[in-house]
C-alpha cells in the first residue's frame, strides 16, 4: 500500500519502521498532506494508509470509515501539541483565560458522541 505522511514530524513513518520494521520499508515515498485532517480524508478515500493519532481518527474509525488493521500496534508519541504566542512580559487577561482552558480541555478525555 502507499504510505500517507502529513507534517507532524513527531508521528512519522520512520518511527513505526523503527519500532515494528520491515527495515527495507521506504519511508520517503507517497504523498504527503498538510494536514491530519487531509490525510484522514485521502486514507478514508482509499489513496493509501496513514499514521495518525487515535484520538484524530476516532470518529472514522467508530464509523467505519478507517480501519486499524494493527489493532495492538502503537508508536508512543508523547506531548505533541504547542501553544504559541508572541513574546511578552505579560499576556492579556483573555489571553490568559484562554491559556487556562485550553490546558483545561487537552487534559480530559474524549467521550464518544
Amino acid at each position: 500500500m502507499r504510505l500517507l505522511h502529513d507534517r507532524d514530524p513527531n508521528s512519522g513513518w520512520q518511527l513505526w519502521r523503527q519500532k515494528y520494521g520491515p527495515p527495507a520499508l521506504d519511508v520517503r515515498r507517497g504523498p504527503r498532506f498538510a494536514s491530519s485532517d487531509l490525510l484522514l480524508r485521502a486514507a478514508a478515500q482509499g489513496l493509501g494508509v496513514a499514521l495518525a493519532r487515535h484520538r484524530l481518527a476516532q470518529e472514522e474509525l467508530a464509523s467505519g470509515a478507517l480501519v486499524r488493521p494493527f489493532e495492538t500496534r502503537a508508536v508512543e508519541l508523547g506531548p505533541a501539541y504547542w501553544i504559541v504566542r508572541p513574546p511578552a512580559s505579560v499576556p492579556r487577561e483573555a489571553v490568559k483565560m484562554l491559556l487556562a482552558w485550553l490546558r483545561r480541555e487537552a487534559g480530559r478525555p474524549i467521550s464518544p458522541g
